[in-house]
């Protein structure tokens, strides 16, 4: 299993937009390791295994989140993303 953590790459705290992009075999299965990215308004994790969304309250100016082709079952701890 591949964390998100793994695949970011330098990318500064500050940063307002992150695309995690995975080929075929990094199979994301969960959402962790986002927590210094509090300025993110835009996350791109399309073409995964993630089943649940959770783990992303602490991004409050979330304004635009790609879950696209992921196997979601569950979703949790939203309420805190007024712009999403």
């Amino acid at each position: 299993m591949v964390k998100i953590a793994q695949l970011i790459r330098h990318e500064p705290s500050n940063s307002t937009a992150l695309a995690v992009n995975t080929s075929s075999h990094d199979k994301i299965h969960k959402i962790d390791g986002l927590e210094r990215f509090g300025n993110l308004r835009s996350l791109n994790l399309a073409n995964n295994m993630i089943t649940k969304i959770e783990n992303i309250s602490m991004l409050t100016h979330l304004k635009i989140i790609n879950l696209d082709f992921n196997q979601i079952s569950h979703i949790e701890n939203l309420r805190q993303l007024k712009q999403l």
